[in-house]
């Protein structure tokens, strides 16, 4: 099994180049979607959450008040630093799960996309790793239009990450995610078939 290390920054696009894999044939465990499932109502990630925060981060139907979190974790180092020790490990052990079960299933191709992949330390665990970019000011104007978000706090969230400029350094593939949908789809068609011919043909 051939596995590839997806990562970027907040709002660089993500999202759209594991959609275009998906459509070459790769297997994605995306570790947001498994946070989300872990913090269901009920499940451990959510019990963590309550204990810790206590029912102020709660809607009114029990879910977990996923924009209330994200003001209380990006303005204080110390929450975030919490919310990355109760919830990293957590996530690991269940894409690790899955990827086991891919792997007894003979799965040919998986794409593991995970927003931290240099801050939880997944080198280890893929064959490549693939960094999606964009500059500065779209990152920004991305993240305030997506999330509702001032110029500020946007600025706040893209520097509570390793920066993106650090994490091409890392890559074996950059994706530059600044043009348009047809530049990006182009240069991941490219990336995937020399993974292909070089890597998983043989």
């Amino acid at each position: 099994m051939f596995i590839i290390g997806l990562t970027g920054g907040i709002a660089s696009g993500k999202s759209t180049v594991s959609k275009i894999l998906a459509e070459q044939g790769a297997i994605i465990l995306d570790a947001d979607a498994v946070a989300r499932t872990l913090s269901m109502p009920n499940e451990a990630g959510w019990k963590l959450f309550v204990e810790h925060f206590g029912s102020a981060v709660l809607l009114e139907n029990q879910c977990l008040d996923r924009a209330k979190i994200g003001q209380l974790v990006f303005a204080d180092d110390k929450e975030r630093e919490w919310v990355n020790n109760m919830m990293h490990p957590q996530i690991k052990e269940e894409l690790l799960r899955r990827l086991a079960r891919l792997q007894a299933e003979n799965a040919k191709v998986v794409v593991l996309d995970i927003p931290l992949f240099f801050e939880t330390k997944w080198d280890a665990f893929v064959n490549t790793v693939w960094v999606v970019y964009v500059n500065e000011k779209i990152q920004v104007e991305r993240l305030m239009k997506r999330n509702n978000l001032s110029e500020k706090l946007a600025r706040q969230r893209i520097a509570s990450q390793i920066s993106l400029k650090e994490k091409v350094k890392q890559a074996d593939f950059v994706i530059n995610n600044t043009e348009n949908i047809e530049s990006t789809r182009q240069q991941v068609v490219a990336a995937w078939e020399k993974i292909w011919k070089e890597k998983i043909e043989q």
